[in-house]
């Protein structure tokens, strides 16, 4: 117990200089080099007998976050990330301290009603009426536009859960110019198939415009093609847009 104490201490000890230092404007974004340099640097080698010593283990953890880019830092203007928000990474500390898992309230009491009254919430932000619809969180985004486009799928053909696609018409659908690779993806994975995911042409500011969505939704229709799914962005990866 004495060891994990000391070796826990030390490792926090650690992260709280990393977040001093990712809030120090004179610190570096990243102490960049080349892969072929940082290999030379960090000894990543998995041993093949004796594991690592608590003090490499150490070592490594210094080392990943020197040469990792600082992303809380006032100067990164990078995608994806923004500044470090010191609640949320207690709360990764916390939840991985728990070391559990939430397939049911048995193992994961507290983090199962925590789900439930944060679901709770985000729907009526949205404007869900009380006491009604679900949620469910998803890793990112990329795997919450798969869960969309089933969604959409289910809700336009249903027997497809059982009787799969040979009871579908040929679905289309619709997406940005701009938007997201995980959407074709999506389509490919679900078998709906790239060559029916339909580009909308956007404006400069990048937002679809919605005459030249629905003069494709009626030739489609003309073909005898249906349309299920219209992915709307709410904030394009490369404009920032927002389609009306």
């Amino acid at each position: 117990p004495a060891t994990t104490t000391l070796f826990l201490t030390k490792v926090v000890e650690i992260l709280c200089d990393y977040v001093r230092k990712t809030y120090d404007r004179n610190e570096k974004v990243v102490d960049f080099h080349h892969p072929q340099d940082l290999k030379k640097f960090l000894d990543l080698e998995i041993p093949d007998e004796r594991p690592e010593t608590l003090e490499k283990i150490l070592e490594s953890c210094r080392e990943t976050l020197k040469y990792g880019v600082k992303t809380g830092h006032p100067r990164f203007f990078n995608q994806l990330s923004s500044g470090m928000d010191i609640i949320s990474l207690a709360g990764e500390w916390l939840t991985a301290t728990a070391n559990t898992n939430m397939f049911t309230y048995e193992i994961a009491p507290v983090f199962i009603v925590m789900e439930e009254m944060i679901l709770k919430k985000m729907r009526e932000i949205i404007g869900f009426p009380a006491k009604s619809g679900d949620g469910i969180f998803s890793p990112g985004g990329a795997i919450s536009n798969l869960y969309a486009v089933n969604c959409a799928r289910y809700k336009f053909v249903p027997d497809v859960k059982k009787k799969g696609l040979r009871e579908a018409p040929k679905l289309v659908m619709y997406i940005s110019e701009h938007s997201h690779y995980s959407l074709k993806r999506a389509a490919a994975i679900l078998g709906i198939g790239t060559d029916n995911v339909y580009g909308v042409k956007c404006d400069e500011r990048g937002k679809m415009i919605p005459s030249d969505l629905e003069r494709k939704i009626q030739v489609a229709k003309s073909k005898g093609e249906t349309p299920f799914f219209v992915s709307a962005s709410g904030g394009s990866t490369v404009y920032g847009a927002f389609d009306p």
